[in-house]
C-alpha cells in the first residue's frame, strides 16, 4: 500500500513520530552513561577546534573516487568498479584524468575472485579484468600481470588452518578489501602523474585493511597488494602514501554525535570549525585515558577509546591512520584521515598504560591544519559546502542502478548464450534473473 498517498498516512506519521520520540530519549540516555562522558571529555582534551578561515590554495589538490557494486555466491565474488579522479588547480579549476594523459575520465574493472577445493588443499584465484583496453591503472597486459601476482600473494599467504566456511568469508572480505585498495591504488598512479607537491584526498577511510584480530590470518597486509596494484616498491608507497588524505562523510552515529558535541561546545564560524591536536592536548588525552577510563573501566576499553584517534591500518608494516573531525557549516560533520608511520596515541603492552607521542602529535597538528585548510579553499555551493571536486568526481563514478541492471541483463544474456540453457545456477548470481523469472521491478 501506499501509505504516503493513502488515507493512512495520518496514521503512519503518529507512528513514526512515536518512534522518533523513543529513539531521541535513547539518545539522551546513552549521553548520560558515564562511560560517554569520560569518553568525551578525552575528546574534548585531544584536539583543538580551529575556524576555517579564507585562504589560498598553494598546491594541486587530488580527488579520487569508486562506485561499486557486487554479485556473490557461495565460494565466488564478482565485483564491478567504476574509478576516476579529477585535479583542483591553484585557481580552483578541475581537469579530470583525460586532461592529464590518454586515459578515460573514469576506467572501470571487474574483480573475480573464486575459491575452489583441489585435492583436499584450497585455490584461491583474484582476477582483475579492465574494462577499456588502456588505462590510468593497467592496459590488458598489466592487468593480466598484476592478476597472476595477486593470487599468488593469497595462496602462499592465507592460512591453511582456518576451517572451509571461515576461509571462504575472510576471502570474500578479501576480495572487497582489494576493490578498495584499487582506489588507493588509483589515487598513487594520479599523483604521480600530478607531481610531488600535490594534496591528495580519496573519498572514504584510509582503514581499508583487516583489523589486528584478523590480520593473523594473513603472511600479507594491503602494503603488499598496493605494491602489486600499483608496481611500487615499498619504499616509494610509504613516500606517497604520507600524502595521501581521507574524506569521510558517512561513519557511525555516535562518531558524529560526539563530533557535533565537540563543535557546538566550541566557537562557531561561517566558513567551519576544523581540529588538530599538539604535544600537551595528546599527553593529557592519554593521562585521562589512563588514570580514568583504565582504572574505571578496565584496559580493554581504554585500548579502544584510543582507536577513537588512530588505529592501524597496515598492523605489519606499522602504518596508521590518524583522524580528525571538521564541519563544513556547524551541522555537516566530516572526518580527515591522515597515513602517520608513527600513531600519537595508543596502548602500550610492555608497560600496560596509555602512551603518547608528542612530536608526532605537534607534526601532525601543524600537517593537518595546513591541509585541511588547502582542501577547503574552494567549496561547491550544494548542501553541505564540501571542496569543489569531491562530490565533482563522486557524480561521474557513482553507478546507477539502472545500469547495474543492464549490466547484470547482459550478464543473463551471455550466460544463457554460453550454456544453453535458461535458469543456469550462474545466473543467480545475478538481481536480474530474479527480475526476469519472479516479476520484481
Amino acid at each position: 500500500m501506499n501509505y504516503v498517498l493513502s488515507e493512512n498516512y495520518e496514521r503512519l506519521l503518529s507512528v513514526i513520530r512515536h518512534v522518533v520520540k523513543a529513539m531521541r530519549q535513547d539518545y539522551v540516555a546513552s549521553r548520560e552513561s558515564s562511560i560517554v562522558r569520560d569518553r568525551e571529555e578525552v575528546y574534548k582534551a585531544y584536539y583543538k577546534v580551529t575556524p576555517l578561515t579564507p585562504t589560498t590554495q598553494e598546491r594541486p589538490v587530488v580527488f579520487v573516487d569508486a562506485g561499486y557494486h557486487v554479485a556473490e555466491s557461495d565460494v565466488a565474488s564478482l565485483i564491478f568498479v567504476n574509478i576516476g579522479g579529477c585535479v583542483r588547480d591553484e585557481e580552483g579549476k578541475l581537469r579530470f584524468a583525460g586532461d592529464i594523459g590518454d586515459y578515460p575520465n573514469t576506467e572501470s574493472y571487474f574483480i573475480y575472485g573464486r575459491w575452489l577445493e583441489v585435492a583436499g588443499e584450497p585455490k584461491y584465484s583474484v582476477r582483475v579484468i579492465p574494462v577499456e583496453e588502456s588505462a590510468l591503472l593497467f592496459n590488458e597486459e598489466k592487468a593480466l600481470n598484476t592478476s597472476e601476482e595477486l593470487t599468488e600473494l593469497v595462496n602462499k599467504g592465507f592460512s591453511r588452518a582456518l576451517s572451509r566456511e571461515r576461509a571462504i568469508k575472510l576471502f570474500k572480505r578479501l576480495v572487497k578489501y582489494i576493490e578498495s585498495l584499487l582506489e588507493v591504488a588509483y589515487t598513487v598512479k594520479l599523483a604521480k602523474r600530478v607531481g610531488v607537491n600535490s594534496i591528495n584526498v580519496v573519498d572514504g577511510t584510509l582503514a581499508r585493511w583487516f583489523g589486528v584480530r584478523q590480520v593473523k590470518f594473513f603472511g600479507f597486509e594491503g602494503l603488499d597488494i598496493l605494491k602489486v596494484l600499483t608496481w611500487c616498491t615499498k619504499e616509494q608507497l610509504l613516500d606517497t602514501l604520507t600524502r595521501i588524505y581521507g574524506l569521510v562523510k558517512t561513519t557511525k552515529f555516535t562518531t558524529v554525535a560526539r563530533a557535533r558535541w565537540l563543535f557546538r561546545s566550541s566557537i562557531s564560524s561561517p566558513l567551519g570549525l576544523y581540529t588538530s591536536t599538539g604535544a600537551d592536548l595528546a599527553k593529557k588525552a592519554a593521562r585521562l585515558i589512563d588514570e580514568g577510563i583504565k582504572k574505571k573501566y578496565g584496559e580493554d576499553l581504554a585500548q579502544e577509546t584510543t582507536l577513537l584517534f588512530n588505529r592501524k591500518v597496515h598492523p605489519k608494516t606499522g602504518i596508521w591512520a590518524v583522524r580528525f573531525p571538521l564541519t563544513t557549516d556547524g551541522t555537516v560533520v566530516l572526518h580527515l584521515e591522515a597515513h602517520s608511520l608513527k600513531p600519537v596515541i595508543w596502548y602500550d603492552e610492555s608497560s600496560r598504560s596509555i602512551v603518547a607521542d608528542p612530536r608526532t602529535a605537534d607534526e601532525l597538528g601543524i600537517l593537518v591544519a595546513g591541509i585541511v585548510e588547502e582542501i577547503m579553499a574552494y567549496r561547491t555551493n550544494s548542501h553541505g559546502l564540501l571542496p569543489h571536486g569531491f562530490m565533482e568526481i563522486d557524480e561521474r563514478v557513482r553507478i546507477p542502478l539502472s545500469f547495474y541492471h543492464r549490466l547484470e541483463d547482459i550478464f543473463v544474456q551471455v550466460i544463457r548464450e554460453e550454456t544453453g540453457e535458461e535458469g543456469h545456477p550462474l545466473e543467480h548470481l545475478f538481481g536480474a534473473f530474479k527480475r526476469i523469472r519472479l516479476g520484481y521491478a
